[in-house]
């Protein structure tokens, strides 16, 4: 991954961990809960790369130089500061298989572009990654709900 251009294959892959917002053939897009919980591991001296592991990001797929500017990003990000202040480390870190027995090397094993991806494997790679979506929204909104049942009011 020299290039750093992603294949649709690590693309379906990324984009299955909670951790992943959105994904394009050379971006990666974390969402703020896993860049909170990022910072948090960080600042008591975790490892980014085990950080990223554990929420099924391998990092032989996405890249160390790709964990590295995350890091640095989050450190520096005032946003990702504020969120977790005001948030704090909520990432729920209870593992959640995404694609059972996709691994790195089936990943790096079938990069060689479409032409290596079967239609039918696309489609459900497509497909899954939809649901992974719509599951963390109901998880997202169930959250809010119970704390506006709570009358705490804060449904940010």
């Amino acid at each position: 991954m020299s290039s750093g251009v992603l294949t649709p294959v690590q693309r379906y892959v990324i984009g299955g961990s909670p951790a992943v917002s959105k994904v394009t053939d050379r971006k990666i897009y974390l969402s703020m809960p896993f860049k909170a919980h990022l910072l948090a591991c960080v600042s008591r001296g975790g490892s980014p790369s085990a950080v990223f592991r554990a929420a099924g990001l391998d990092p032989k797929v996405i890249g160390y130089k790709r964990i590295e500017r995350a890091t640095a990003h989050v450190r520096g990000s005032r946003p990702v500061r504020d969120w977790l202040e005001r948030n704090g480390d909520v990432w729920d870190e209870t593992p959640r298989p995404r694609f059972d027995g996709i691994v790195a090397d089936d990943v790096t094993a079938r990069d060689g572009g479409d032409s290596g991806v079967d239609e039918v494997y696309r489609i459900l790679m497509a497909v899954s990654n939809r649901c992974n979506e719509l599951q963390r929204r109901v998880e997202m909104l169930s959250a809010r709900l119970e704390a506006v049942e709570r009358g705490s009011g804060d449904v940010s």
